[in-house]
């Protein structure tokens, strides 16, 4: 359910994001952390009312909302049909590719040091034929960006927008579907 708290936040951020029209890396970088507080605060509610309603037993942490909860409160073939339909295969495809060669690494230590194995791991997930767990995954990278833009270093590189401009994308299509989502339960 949209709070009016929620709905104010929502429109006021979303206002702020048509502002920002450059193509330089911090631009792309400006975008993404209004776009990921705007669906924190909506995957935030998602888990809330997942949790009042008695679907889950516990919120959970920051990143299980992000994740498992907020594919559980979607449905992952809704979340996935609702990024083929707003055309984000591409960008989940330029993810892969990422991963696939090695520009970026996704998951990383609290002390910066790449983790491999959960990138192989994501990497599958993304490449999965089985939708939760592909929903799953596109969460999940989603997620790990944000945590290495919020705990990583703070340089802006011109490499990064490669990275930030398909999770933009998909970013405004989580927010879409979720702001559908929690409309429709009112």
């Amino acid at each position: 359910m949209l709070s009016a708290e929620t709905t104010e936040y929502y429109n006021n951020w979303m206002a702020h994001l048509v502002t920002i029209t450059g193509d330089q890396p911090a631009d792309h970088f400006a975008r993404f952390k209004i776009l990921y507080s705007v669906q924190n605060r909506l995957y935030s509610d998602a888990s809330a009312d997942l949790f009042l309603s008695g679907f889950i037993p516990s919120r959970g942490g920051n990143k299980k909302e992000a994740t498992t909860n907020m594919v559980h409160y979607l449905g992952a073939a809704n979340m996935l049909q609702g990024l083929h339909d707003n055309g984000n295969d591409l960008d989940i495809q330029h993810l892969i590719g990422i991963m696939e060669n090695k520009v970026f690494n996704i998951t990383l230590s609290p002390q910066g040091v790449p983790q491999l194995a959960h990138d192989a791991a994501l990497l599958d997930g993304l490449r999965s034929a089985d939708q939760t767990e592909k929903a799953i995954a596109i969460a999940t990278f989603v997620y790990q960006v944000r945590c290495n833009d919020t705990h990583g270093e703070k340089a802006i590189d011109h490499i990064q927008p490669l990275l930030l401009e398909p999770v933009n994308n998909i970013l405004l299509t989580l927010i879409q579907i979720l702001h559908k989502a929690l409309s429709k339960r009112e």
